[in-house]
């Protein structure tokens, strides 16, 4: 659900007119709406990716997880398609199987056009269908592989491998299946199974969920007609904010404290800022109890 940017406008109004600080005019309010926005999606990306990266360290706390993954919903895109470029292929021999690596490309659709205007973070990649989740590590650690298999056989670090179960008594371990970013939409994974004609086989198929640019989205706008030499409402022409409805006091205390500068006008700023501090305390509910020894 979308942010009306009528609502935030007219709190940002009534606020700035409560403190005596002025009119501020829809030009001035959406350029100060558009920045806001970028400030707010950012935090909130900000703490999702280190949510996501280290979900251990979120367990419990205002920012846990699941809330940032509702907040980040609209921009999340899942299952883009990857195809494999064949001519990149690197590594030992094609007929050596999972021994190569090559470069795969996000894609819009099975064969679509490339997605690197979109892409601002990639996620995950996985290949459900072959039950592969990929790791993402280093150029210098699949480089490091793939020299390594070369010279020795297989991965020399314990983190590369992973113990595969089964009723032979001896120990059988495979490669873990890796990728590093080569481009914005370009993923170089490793190991890749090829074929006896040096290209990857078909049922290689890795897919990409990733998070979707702001700009990419429309920018608040709050549009207006003239009237009476009176600007009103044009909810025709309008654009709401998308961030998620959580953040509108966010938005609404950044508006405040952007005004606040631009207007110099510092207990306006400073007014804004002790808003959002509440604001943020609030959101973090009262100090644990301390743990007994």
């Amino acid at each position: 659900m979308s942010i009306s940017v009528d609502n935030v406008y007219q709190q940002v109004l009534a606020v700035a007119n409560k403190e005596q600080r002025g009119y501020i005019t829809p030009q001035e309010f959406n350029l100060f709406a558009r920045k806001a926005q970028i400030d707010v999606f950012e935090n909130t990306f900000a703490a999702y990716k280190d949510a996501f990266l280290h979900p251990e360290q979120v367990v419990g706390q205002h920012n846990d997880l699941m809330m940032l993954r509702e907040k980040m919903q609209p921009f999340k895109i899942t299952g883009a398609y990857v195809d494999m470029d064949d001519g990149t292929i690197k590594g030992i021999t094609a007929t050596d199987a999972n021994s190569v690596g090559a470069i795969g490309k996000i894609v819009d659709g099975d064969g679509g056009s490339s997605l690197k205007d979109d892409i601002h973070w990639v996620e995950s990649v996985y290949d459900f269908q072959n039950e592969i989740v990929f790791k993402e590590v280093t150029k210098r650690d699949v480089m490091y592989m793939m020299d390594y298999r070369l010279h020795k056989g297989f991965p020399a670090s314990i983190e590369h491998i992973a113990y595969e179960g089964g009723t032979s008594s001896s120990l059988a371990f495979k490669t873990h299946n890796v990728f590093y970013r080569h481009s914005a939409d370009e993923l170089f994974f490793y190991p890749v199974t090829v074929n006896s004609g040096g290209t990857a086989h078909t049922n290689f198929l890795p897919k990409a969920d990733y998070i979707k640019k702001l700009s990419r989205f429309d920018q608040p706008k709050w549009a207006y007609v003239v009237a009476n030499n009176k600007a009103l409402y044009d909810s025709t022409s309008a654009k709401d904010f998308v961030v998620h409805e959580s953040e509108e006091s966010s938005l609404v205390n950044r508006i405040l404290e952007l005004a606040g500068i631009a207007i110099d006008k510092v207990p306006l700023s400073d007014s804004a800022l002790r808003n959002e501090a509440t604001n943020k305390a609030i959101q973090a509910g009262p100090p644990s109890a301390p743990q007994r020894r």
